[in-house]
This record gives structure tokens, C-alpha cells and sequence, in this order.
């Protein structure tokens, strides 16, 4: 490969992914094939440009010979290509109001943990988040406050579930999480310090206070699949919602 396409890898590369680039030759007796990037394991902020012929799943390839304006012409129409699947499948699986995962996103995702921790019998929690009287905050201060107490859970729960989870907010303003490798007292521990954050916590929306409770339903053993689960840990929220609601119920 020439010192100029060479540098207009670079030049492309270094602008979307801001890294080191090396770039093997393009062996001669090889007339089309497909141009990739992959980390270098050693030292992963180096990234390798490899020749690959015939790569199978190859969706784009250029004829040796090819010019520098159509390598760079073609390479930036894949890589706009590429972006746009991203933000279509950022669209398909992030809730617009709290940057959360949603619903589809939590079943698609969820399952596979599921059957994993199942067939591991492995530690495996579902739990669902609710707020306390919510439409008690919309009818009194609007619906644009009700969006702030929303987004303040989001808040809340990216605060205390770093790793071994997962965070969905399933409609409205319902939660719905998967704790991984967490025995029963951990996770009890976890929900318990949730609902005791929104407990001591207050938003401040324009022009006023407001504070609220959430109620929490937790189920830990395995179903027939993750739906019955769910189902599970939202008979848990009605036990709490029914017994006064700012607890946590177990299925």
C-alpha cells in the first residue's frame, strides 16, 4: 500500500477513533479484499489496518489500483454508513427521556443473562421500581415535573448499580432491574439503600420542592423464563404499594 493511501487511512481513522495506526503492505498478487482496523492486543490504543482477501463478510471492496480520493471517498460512506446504524440502533433501545435502556432493549438483553445464570444457577435477581403516587406529582405540579422526578430515579439508580446489572425503565415510571452474582442479602441490602436515597432525597424543579417514596417488588427464584420473573417481582410492587408503599416485597 502507498505512502499516500497510507496516510489517508490514517488521516480517516484518527479523526473517528482518535488512535495510533499501523498498516501492513497489501500483498501484490492480491487484486480485492477488505481493508480493516482492529485494537492491537499488547497495546490496545494502537490500531492495526489489515488486508483481508475475500473477507466473507465484506459488504464494500475496491479493485487494486484504486485512487486515494475514492479509497477516502469510499471509506467515509461506510463509516457514515456505520454511524447512522448506531444512532438508529441507540434510538431502538434508549429511552429518549432518562438515556436509561428500555423495554425492548431490557427483554432482547435480559434473557440471554438469564438462561446463563439459570443453566450456571448462578445468583439472579428481577426487580421492579415504582414511584409512589405519581399522579399525585402530575395532577399538583405538571407533567414537566413529573419528567424531573423521573429523571431523578434514572439518577439514583445509575448512582448505585455500577456492574453485574442491568437498568431498564420499562413505561411511565416504572423500573425494572436485573442484579447479577448478588446472594439475597446483598441485593436486599441494594434495594434497601435505593428506596432509602429517594427517601432522603428532594428535586428541586423550577418554582418548587418535591419529595417522594418509591416502592420496590423483588423476585429471586428462577421461572419457567424472565417474563414470569418480571411478572414475579411486579406482584412484589403490589404487595408493597398494598402494605403502604416505601418497601421492599419479595416473590
Amino acid at each position: 500500500i502507498d505512502r499516500e493511501v497510507s496516510k489517508a487511512i490514517k488521516t480517516m481513522l484518527k479523526h473517528y477513533i482518535n488512535v495510533n495506526i499501523e498498516v501492513n503492505a497489501i500483498p501484490s498478487n492480491r487484486y480485492m479484499g477488505t481493508i480493516f482496523g482492529e485494537p492491537i492486543e499488547e497495546r490496545p490504543h494502537i490500531f492495526r489496518i489489515r488486508w483481508c482477501a475475500d473477507y466473507p463478510d465484506a459488504n464494500d471492496f475496491l479493485y487494486k489500483g484504486f485512487t486515494e480520493e475514492e479509497f477516502y471517498a469510499r471509506l467515509n460512506s461506510n463509516l457514515e454508513v456505520l454511524e447512522l446504524f448506531e444512532d438508529v440502533k441507540k434510538q431502538a433501545n434508549i429511552d429518549p427521556l432518562t438515556g436509561m435502556y428500555n423495554r425492548r432493549y431490557f427483554f432482547s438483553n435480559g434473557i440471554g443473562m438469564y438462561e446463563i445464570a439459570k443453566k450456571e444457577s448462578s445468583d439472579f435477581a428481577v426487580a421492579i421500581i415504582d414511584i409512589d403516587k405519581f399522579k399525585n406529582i402530575n395532577d399538583t405540579y405538571g407533567h414537566d415535573t413529573g419528567d424531573i422526578a423521573i429523571q431523578e430515579v434514572a439518577k439514583i439508580l445509575d448512582k448505585n448499580i455500577k456492574e453485574d446489572g442491568l437498568v431498564s425503565r420499562m413505561g411511565g415510571e416504572e423500573f425494572c432491574l436485573i442484579l447479577s452474582n448478588r446472594n439475597k442479602k446483598e441485593v436486599d441490602t441494594l434495594l434497601n439503600d435505593i428506596r432509602k436515597d429517594f427517601e432522603n432525597n428532594s428535586v428541586k424543579p423550577p418554582k418548587c420542592v418535591i419529595e417522594y417514596t418509591v416502592s420496590i417488588g423483588c423476585s429471586f427464584e428462577f421461572k419457567n423464563s424472565l417474563d414470569e420473573m418480571v411478572q414475579a417481582a411486579d406482584q412484589g410492587l403490589y404487595d408493597a404499594k398494598e402494605n403502604g408503599r416505601n418497601q421492599v416485597r419479595y416473590r
